[in-house]
């Protein structure tokens, strides 16, 4: 429908003045896209195309700029930036809230700064209703109607839970018409920490050889200068002096290595190493633990031996760090405001932290019995580990045992040896590809690649996996091996240990 609102004509030397003003009413499927009025007629008049509008939802789009990884334990870290942009003028409500909520694990660093928020398009005016640690509600007290609106929100203060990694996520709600859920950033380690092999070590035994422990980190200067990295074994394991630490690539410097000794239970024995100078953000470091040694004490528990890895260096976002007895604030680079006092300081920043100190636990060995283990010829091996027990005495294999479709593979030899089979009897057809096993009146064959079992020459019973080979080695499912020779086979789930006994 139309409204032909005034015509201007002068004399026939004048040219005249046409306004026309019209509402337009659109059906529910018309596409989204620009207005255009045909202008056509009689004499002097020429043919023309006019764009006089845009049709539109009233609806409100919200994007990130981008994703950056940021560490887990960090403190004062920037994530994406939130990008709010209607898609037709009026989308977005005056004098409404949109509350902006961070997951568990995520905080602000401080309080919201509202002047941080920029309309880059329209007219709008933001005011910050209330920002605590992990929420933020702003207003917009106005919003044009004559154009559309876009509006950044950026994030450049966010400490990260040591323990968080994945996506971060933000939820959006309120009545101002932005209802969204978008990632942020990603929440990554700062280290990788492994170890070259996982051995048994036995209860009540000194100076038991631990594997070479690796830390690489994820980002250049994810270890922060002067401060310490903290390796700290369980009650009732003591390291002992002697163990090296280099770093071995990358341009990470680091001093003051020690060993802190157990005191009953109020200490555990613990490595600690000071980062003099970090890494450039180009070259991540990697640094090696060697000839790491182990006295177990006679009351130690059997199962893993587990290393809690903390400090300074590795985790900044946790109380302790910021707010402890000994901590001199004046020293600490904490993003905002300067404080005037310890006290103000952990007034207002204390909500802003977390309690975990760690970035997490390490398996560096498995503690057996072994009197136990010697007395019923009992064999042990654990999963990725080249360390065994074999009848009651330790050995290490030149390869590690794995689990293939839910079942334990063990290279042959070993296997065979923990079911009594003696290594004379171990037999291999390289051209058939099979492997007999001989103990007393019991003879075992199995083919690579195949699932049947053939026990005693006559009885053959199926496999749900197969023999294989791999890197060079025959590997056989564990539990049909022992099974066959009559041996119990016992499987540790939070160990990742199989025990094989008669």
């Amino acid at each position: 429908m139309s409204d032909l609102r005034r015509i201007v004509r002068k004399n026939e030397d004048s040219r005249g003045i046409l306004e026309i003003c019209a509402n337009v009413t659109t059906n529910a499927d018309v596409e989204s896209g620009a207005v255009v009025l045909e202008v056509s007629g009689n004499g002097d008049i020429e043919d023309t195309s006019v764009t006089v509008g845009q049709i539109g939802n009233f609806q409100v789009y919200t994007s990130v700029t981008e994703t950056p990884e940021v560490l887990s334990g960090g403190v004062g870290q920037t994530l994406g930036t939130l990008v709010i942009t209607e898609e037709v003028p009026g989308s977005l409500i005056a004098g409404e809230n949109v509350r902006i909520v961070f997951p568990e694990g995520v905080k602000l660093s401080v309080p919201y700064d509202v002047h941080q928020v920029e309309v880059k398009k329209g007219d709008a005016e933001i005011e910050l209703v209330s920002s605590d640690e992990s929420r933020i509600t702003l207003k917009f007290v106005k919003v044009t109607s004559e154009g559309e609106t876009r509006i950044e929100i950026p994030f450049p203060w966010v400490n990260v839970q040591s323990n968080f990694t994945g996506s971060i996520p933000v939820e959006m709600s309120g009545r101002a018409g932005v209802n969204d859920s978008l990632i942020l950033g990603e929440a990554v380690l700062p280290l990788e920490v492994s170890v070259e092999s996982v051995p048994f070590v036995e209860i009540g035994k000194q100076d038991q050889a631990l594997g070479t422990i690796t830390i690489r980190e994820n980002q250049g200067g994810a270890l922060k200068q002067g401060e310490q990295v903290v390796l700290t074994f369980p009650s009732g394991v003591q390291l002992q002096p002697g163990v090296k630490v280099e770093v071995i690539q990358g341009n990470a410097e680091i001093d003051s290595v020690k060993v802190t000794e157990s005191v009953n239970n109020r200490q555990r024995s613990s490595l600690s190493f000071t980062i003099k100078s970090e890494s450039s953000r180009q070259q991540p470091s990697t640094i090696e633990i060697r000839d790491a040694q182990i006295t177990v004490s006679s009351l130690m528990a059997t199962g893993n031996i587990d290393v809690e890895i903390s400090g300074g260096a590795v985790v900044q976002s946790n109380e302790e760090a910021w707010l402890g007895e000994d901590v001199d604030w004046n020293y600490h680079d904490y993003p905002g405001d300067a404080f005037t006092s310890q006290d103000q300081f952990r007034d207002e920043v204390a909500d802003y932290l977390f309690d975990q100190n760690s970035i997490g636990e390490m398996t560096v060995a498995v503690c057996v019995d072994s009197s136990s283990v010697e007395s019923t010829d009992e064999s042990v091996f654990r999963v990725d580990s080249d360390a065994a027990v074999i009848q009651g005495e330790p050995q290490t294999m030149p390869v590690t045992p794995y689990i293939r479709d839910g079942r334990t593979m063990l290279p042959v030899r070993f296997v065979a040896y923990a079911c009594g089979v003696a290594p004379e009897d171990v037999q291999w057809d390289a051209e058939t590809q099979t492997v007999t096993l001989t103990a007393g009146n019991t003879e075992v064959q199995l083919v690579i690649g195949e699932k049947n079992i053939l026990i005693e020459g006559d009885m053959v019973q199926e496999m749900d996996v197969a023999p294989e080979i791999t890197d060079g080695y025959t590997f056989l499912p564990a539990r049909y091996v022992a099974e066959a020779f009559h041996y119990d086979i016992e499987w540790d789930a939070e160990t990742q240990t199989i025990t094989i006994k008669p």
